[in-house]
């Protein structure tokens, strides 16, 4: 094998080139795959943080739902003992009222009765669906909200 003055300019060129190359080239490319990277984990880290308040918020709106059902629970058990204690008022007072004006307070007294029981079961729904709407204005969106809203009211009416 001849080695002679062109192998030698190559080998010169070719470390000329390596060097331009490593100086020139490189670093900007480097910096690039470092910013890239970076950015890569900075959207990783994102997406974590993303899931994490996800799921805090997501246990925040059942935690939220369950009381709401708690206090719904407590308002119409109260309801009802204070329903079944108006009831118990209007039948003793009935039965003393009876004993002076047999038919013609019989007739008063079931349609007292009657309007009390309405009076409650309003009040029983209004206060359920005041209830229901602050619970559901803040789980669900407006529109929603209108058609929950509207179904339950046909339903009563109907």
């Amino acid at each position: 094998m001849d080695i002679n003055a062109t192998l030698l300019v190559e080998m010169i060129i070719f470390l000329l080139f390596v060097l331009i190359t490593k100086h020139y080239i490189w670093p900007p490319i480097i910096g690039v795959l470092d910013e890239r990277r970076d950015i890569i984990q900075k959207g990783l880290q994102q997406a974590d943080q993303a899931k994490s308040e996800l799921a805090k918020a997501k246990e925040k709106a059942d935690e939220t739902i369950h009381l709401a059902a708690q206090q719904a629970k407590h308002i119409v058990e109260d309801a009802q003992k204070e329903a079944i204690t108006l009831i118990s008022d209007a039948k003793k007072s009935c039965q003393e009222r009876l004993i002076k004006l047999e038919v013609e307070l019989e007739k008063k007294a079931q349609q007292a009765h009657q309007r009390a029981r309405k009076n409650i079961e309003t009040e029983i729904l209004n206060a359920s669906t005041q209830l229901c709407q602050k619970v559901l204005k803040e789980a669900l969106d407006t529109r929603t909200t209108s058609k929950l809203i509207q179904a339950e009211t046909k339903a009563d009416k109907g």
